[in-house]
This record gives C-alpha cells, structure tokens and sequence, in this order.
C-alpha cells in the first residue's frame, strides 16, 4: 500500500494503493488518504518515520479544513 505505483511505461507515481505517498526533508516517510462529499470532510495523515497518525473528520463544509490539517500535521511531523 505505500509503495510507489508504476505506470506501464515504468515511470514511478507517488501513489500507491489507497495512499497518496509524500517524501520531504522533515519526515521521510509520510502518506495520506482524504475524502469528500457534500456534508463532510475528511483525511488520515500517517507519519510512519515517528509512528503518529492524524485523523480528522468534519461533518460539514469548514471553510478552514485545509489549513487546520496543516497546523496540526506541522505540530505532528516534528515530535
């Protein structure tokens, strides 16, 4: 599920099954998966190199969704 998938011309795509797969300086080894509907919100944030995990789930249209993921995935990918 988090290795990178491989088109059928053997370029490497940053998803694997189900996850979408990030590589950065500050945690190696990040993946996540969202979801949307009108009604809700929502996204698992899995920080496999610190072994910490941030759900968050929001059963209305938060104007702020985004940008409160990425306050509280900032805090958890540096402890």
């Amino acid at each position: 599920a988090f290795t990178p998938g491989r088109l059928n011309n053997g370029d490497s795509i940053s998803y694997g099954f189900g996850w979408m797969l990030v590589s950065n300086r500050e945690n190696s080894e990040t993946v996540f998966h969202t979801g949307d509907n009108p009604g809700y919100q929502t996204k698992i944030v899995r920080f496999l190199k610190n072994k910490r995990t941030l759900i968050l789930l929001c059963n209305n249209d938060y104007k702020q969704f985004h940008r409160l993921c990425e306050k509280l995935e900032s805090i958890l990918s540096t402890q």
